[in-house]
């Protein structure tokens, strides 16, 4: 019995000493016999409120935070953002049409008249394509059909090592781009209709569309996360990859009608030369421009590829800056 008068005693106390507790201790007795489901509301100086509604006012709040942030989002990038990466991509295209179109170039009756007969038609080989029972392929025809696809790869290799990084840098990603086309043009051409009939030369050019390729794409990557927002930077990296499978597909729809090595072995100098001049009709990178021309060059930059007001991104691209210009 003491101990229950003791705890008793205690609990008056404790309310005594804490207005609030004295106040939920009012609003529980209050309580006693309200309908199920009524609410209860608890004041202690402050205007009375909802025990369950402010989870409620929470998840609204939450729910429209999240809808406005994602409308600014897709609003952010304009429609030039979108066309100007694409129209840079078109620089892998360019990689995925030369990547498909040798392995059949190499088959077609022309190729094997122009280059197998005068070079490599020695122990009965016919020079033709297809399969030969009985007559095996001479050695310098094959290390010359492997060769010619090789230095694709190696000139590419080279050239995303080497002049891709200066030109990139020093002059800028559309400057890179459209040198990279450029070359792989030039390299095409020497690869096909001014090869005067001679191995090396055919060789060199090989190299020269590769070594092309390699300095447009070391700017691609650059130039598609620069202008793309964060929102649609996946999106838009992942077009490298894509524009490569589409320029194999292209080129195998190409030589399905074609039958003229030479024609089929320009389709990725053709597609060089587009994007080499498309390039100059999209802006340049806001971030290059603000490295090199500072900050009021580079937010007029900024606004050609967003929409609505890019003070604040402007704000965190140039504190991002290297050159602080």
């Amino acid at each position: 019995m003491s101990n229950a008068v003791q705890v008793a005693s205690f609990s008056k106390n404790a309310l005594r000493a804490s207005p609030s507790l004295t106040s939920l201790h009012s609003a529980g007795q209050a309580s006693v016999g309200r309908p199920a489901g009524s609410q209860v509301s608890v004041g202690d100086g402050c205007a009375a409120h909802s025990m369950s509604s402010p989870t409620r006012k929470v998840s609204r709040k939450s729910t429209e935070s999240w809808a406005v942030s994602w409308q600014e989002v897709k609003e952010v990038a304009n429609p030039a953002a979108y066309m100007s990466i694409i129209v840079a991509m078109m620089g892998a295209l360019m990689f995925g049409i030369d990547q498909g179109n040798y392995g059949l170039v190499q088959d077609f009756e022309t190729f094997y008249d122009f280059w197998c007969k005068p070079h490599y038609m020695i122990d009965g080989y016919p020079c033709a394509p297809g399969v030969h029972e009985g007559i095996a392929t001479p050695g310098g025809w094959t290390w010359f059909k492997s060769l010619g696809g090789s230095l694709i790869t190696i000139g590419a290799a080279v050239g995303c090592v080497s002049v891709g990084p200066i030109v990139s840098s020093r002059c800028g990603r559309r400057p890179c781009v459209s040198l990279g086309g450029l070359v792989c043009f030039v390299g095409c051409l020497f690869a096909s209709y001014q090869t005067y009939a001679n191995v090396n030369v055919y060789y060199a050019g090989r190299f020269v569309t590769g070594f092309g390729a390699g300095i447009c794409c070391f700017a691609l990557p650059l130039y598609s996360s620069e202008v793309a927002t964060p929102a649609i930077r996946g999106l838009m990296g992942s077009l490298f990859q894509f524009m490569v499978v589409v320029g194999g597909l292209l080129a195998s729809l190409a030589l399905s009608v074609i039958t003229d090595w030479r024609l089929g072995m320009m389709l990725p100098g053709l597609a060089g030369a587009l994007v080499a001049t498309l390039i100059w009709f999209t802006p340049e990178s806001p971030r290059y421009v603000m490295d090199r021309r500072g900050y009021v060059a580079g937010m007029e930059t900024l606004q050609k590829v967003r929409k609505g007001n890019v003070e604040n991104e402007a704000m965190e691209m140039h504190a991002q800056s290297p050159y602080q210009i």
